[in-house]
């Protein structure tokens, strides 16, 4: 049977997976099973007393240096699931989670069949190179040590403020990004299906960030080095949880029991033909 691990977006709750009209995380359970990872960095919003939903997010901090490699998070993934019986594993990302996903494929490509990308920042070109520069914290997360690291998790959970919880989120992704852009590629190990959203107009159009024309670039770049085993789709003003609205979880899980089927991957049964119905071709491209 497969495995679905869901790899969060920066600052999302565990519960975001299963929010809006469509419920991603209750149709991928009739596939296979499904983890969730919880990152720690992202705990830092139970923290913050601004944040209306707070609450929804576990109040772990509490990690050493080592926690900032993607490598120790997959780790500690496959240590979890290895004592298990799962075989077949589909690492789905969102958004930043893009980095643990593709770091989980390169490290244990021999048990992964699949990947899902959905809206993920890009990770060739510069994106991860100007995003170093322009996080709110890139200064105090680029000195980072484990006695500050120890300072900022007391501060966090004794003062709760915004700022605070930024400054633990922002080491994260300045961590991940430059482990990316040393050890990441565009040359991907397993087959990969990439789900992006297109905003017109884009507002991010007069700048090096998270656009529309890194976004196709991106895209163009996997399927060049790639081919076949990397597919997309391009959504359109369907906004960046893009996977809570119906039509496109719709589309998502056609395509993922799509691939799985011809694969001849064990899934749990009746629900490829349920959603045949739909008559979604396998990922349309569209260039």
């Amino acid at each position: 049977m497969v495995l679905f691990i869901l790899f969060p977006g920066g600052n999302t709750s565990p519960k975001d997976w299963d929010q809006g009209e469509s419920k991603l995380l209750s149709n991928l359970k009739t596939i296979g099973d499904v983890y969730i990872y919880e990152n720690k960095f992202n705990n830092a919003c139970y923290y913050n007393k601004e944040k209306i939903n707070h609450d929804e997010y576990p109040s772990d901090i509490d990690f050493e240096m080592d926690y900032l490699d993607p490598e120790t998070h997959c780790e500690i993934i496959y240590n979890e699931l290895k004592q298990q019986s799962y075989t077949e594993f589909i690492p789905v990302a969102w958004s930043a989670g893009a980095i643990l996903a593709l770091t989980f494929c390169k490290k244990y490509v021999k048990d992964c069949v699949l990947c899902i990308l959905l809206d993920c920042i890009p990770i060739t070109g510069d994106f991860l190179k100007f995003r170093l520069d322009t996080l709110d914290n890139t200064k105090f997360a680029k000195n980072i040590n484990n006695k500050k690291l120890k300072g900022l998790q007391k501060k966090i959970k004794s003062d709760r403020l915004k700022d605070d919880t930024r400054k633990l989120i922002d080491i994260e992704h300045y961590a991940f990004a430059n482990y990316a852009i040393k050890n990441l590629s565009a040359k991907l190990l397993v087959p990969t299906l990439s789900f992006i959203d297109l905003e017109f107009p884009d507002k991010y159009e007069n700048t090096k960030d998270f656009n529309n024309l890194a976004k196709i670039q991106e895209c163009e770049t996997f399927k060049r080095e790639n081919g076949d085993i990397y597919n997309y789709r391009y959504f359109v003003n369907k906004g960046h949880d893009f996977f809570r609205n119906k039509e496109c979880n719709d589309e998502i899980i056609t395509c993922i029991t799509n691939f799985l089927q011809k694969q001849n991957i064990n899934m749990k049964g009746g629900y490829y033909y349920k959603y045949q119905k739909y008559k979604i071709k396998y990922m349309q491209i569209i260039h």
